[in-house]
C-alpha cells in the first residue's frame, strides 16, 4: 500500500513544480529580458590598451571596463566587441553602435561622438624618427620639394599643429597604416621617416619583436612629444534614438569607473 502512496505523492510534487514553473518562469525571463544589452566596440589592435591576443580581447582599458561592468551587472549586460578602429568609428558615425573604446576627446573632428566617459588614463603621443631626421624643417618657410613620410595608425587623429601645417604646405606626407606593428616595421625598413603614436603602445610592440629588430629600433630616436591626451569610452550622438537608456548607462558607468580607478591609486 505504501508504494502507490509514494507514486501518488511524487505525481503531486511534479504537478506543483510544473505549476510553479509555469507561473514564475515567465516573470524570471521577463526580468532578464528587461536588462539592456550594451555592446561597446573596442580597438582590436592597440596594445597594451585594447587588443586581440589568441582570439581574446585584452588590455589595460579592457580590464578596467570589464571590472566596471561587473558593478553594473544588475542593470546592464555589457559586452566588449573587438573591431578594427576605423570600422568601429564608422559604426558610430552611422549611429549603429552606442560606444567605442578608447578615443581621445575630439569633439570637432568626430561630431558623431557626443559624450565621453571619465578619463581612463593619460597617454603621451610622441614622434619616433630616423636618426638623421630634423623636425626643425616643419617650422621653416623653405620648401625644397622634399617631404617627410610620416606614419600613423589608421583612423588616429594625433598630429600636432606643426605637422598639420607642414602637411598643408606639402612638407609632410601622412601614411595611415593598419596598426602599431605595421608602422614600426615600416619605420625599421626606412619606408617612414617618422612614426607618431602613443609612447607606451609603441614600446610595448617593440618589446615583442625579435632581438635583431629591437636592436635596430634602438637606432630610432624619440624626437618630440606631440601631445598628451586622455583616453575614454566615446558615446554616440544618438540621432536615431536607438539607445533610450544611454544617459543612465553613462552616469552609472562613470560612477563604476571612478570606483575602480580609485582602487588602483597607490596608497
Amino acid at each position: 500500500m505504501m508504494a502507490p502512496q509514494r507514486k501518488f505523492g511524487s505525481s503531486i510534487g511534479i504537478a506543483i513544480y510544473l505549476w510553479c514553473s509555469a507561473l514564475f518562469l515567465p516573470l524570471v525571463c521577463q526580468a532578464e529580458q528587461s536588462i539592456p544589452k550594451v555592446v561597446i566596440l573596442a580597438d582590436d589592435s592597440y596594445p597594451p590598451y585594447s587588443f586581440l591576443a589568441d582570439g581574446e580581447l585584452q588590455g589595460i582599458y579592457v580590464e578596467l571596463v570589464k571590472q566596471a561592468a561587473m558593478l553594473l551587472a544588475r542593470d546592464y549586460d555589457v559586452t566588449l566587441m573587438p573591431v578594427p578602429w576605423q570600422r568601429g568609428l564608422a559604426a558610430l558615425e552611422q549611429g549603429d553602435a552606442i560606444a567605442i573604446l578608447p578615443p581621445y576627446r575630439l569633439e570637432k573632428e568626430r561630431p558623431y561622438i557626443a559624450r565621453y566617459s571619465v578619463p581612463l588614463q593619460e597617454e603621451v603621443v610622441v614622434a619616433f624618427c630616423q636618426h638623421d631626421v630634423d623636425l626643425g624643417v616643419l617650422s621653416t618657410t623653405d620648401n625644397d620639394g622634399a617631404s617627410l613620410n610620416v606614419g600613423v595608425n589608421a583612423g588616429f587623429r594625433i598630429l600636432g599643429a606643426d605637422f598639420l601645417t607642414a602637411k598643408r604646405a606639402g612638407k609632410v606626407q601622412i601614411w595611415e597604416n593598419k596598426d602599431t606593428y605595421a608602422n614600426v616595421i615600416k619605420l625599421l625598413k626606412q619606408r617612414l621617416d617618422c612614426y607618431i603614436n602613443d609612447r607606451l603602445s609603441t614600446h610595448y610592440v617593440v618589446a615583442a619583436l625579435p632581438d635583431n629588430l629591437q636592436e635596430r629600433f634602438a637606432q630610432i630616436s624619440e624626437v618630440r612629444e606631440i601631445m598628451k591626451r586622455t583616453a575614454h569610452i566615446g558615446y554616440v550622438a544618438d540621432i536615431k534614438k536607438k539607445f533610450s537608456y544611454q544617459a543612465d548607462f553613462i552616469a552609472k558607468m562613470d560612477q563604476a569607473l571612478l570606483q575602480i580607478l580609485a582602487q588602483q591609486l597607490p596608497k
